[in-house]
């Protein structure tokens, strides 16, 4: 259920103009990396998330760009959450992409599909809210400190951080 969020369309975090060799005007590479990984889903199926995780880091590091997002973190995919909500209700599901980062901060990433645009990343973000926003009261509920929220929209090659 959509909550009251405020979003900020940004570029994704790291360094800039681009993530590792990849600068502003040359995406060929992360999309060969996409590419990779997606070639690659028929096979994955019923796989274990580990041998998922393995297949993207390799097709992330196969092409240069294995350092998109918080270099360094240690990637935890498919995370069941379930706490109690402040309003007395519980909160149960999976987050995608939880990254612990090296100063003790997490970061929550959501996958979502949706165009490009400003506009149609703020409304399915939006859509969304209450589910990430929930994950992240679970998180910090559990003592975990300085949890960003970013709603990750690989289709349309950007990124909303939740504030």
């Amino acid at each position: 259920m959509p909550i009251k969020a405020t979003m900020h369309a940004e570029p994704m975090p790291g360094p800039q103009p681009g993530f590792g060799r990849i600068s502003a005007g040359n995406s060929e590479m992360l999309g060969n990396a996409v590419h990779a990984y997606f070639a690659a889903m028929p096979s994955l199926f019923k796989a274990p998330e580990k041998q998922k995780l393995a297949c993207a880091k390799r097709a992330l590091e196969n092409n240069d760009v294995a350092d998109l997002m918080y270099p360094g973190a240690a990637w935890h995919t498919e995370v069941p959450v379930s706490a109690p909500a402040k309003d007395g209700r519980q909160w149960s599901g999976t987050i995608d992409l939880l990254l612990e980062l090296a100063d003790g901060r997490f970061a929550l990433v959501d996958h979502k599909s949706a165009p490009a645009g400003a506009d149609a990343w703020a409304s399915k973000a939006q859509e969304y809210s209450g589910q990430v926003l929930g994950y992240a009261e679970a998180l910090k509920d559990c003592g975990m400190k300085g949890v960003e929220c970013w709603i990750h929209l690989p289709l349309g090659g950007g990124v909303m951080r939740m504030a």
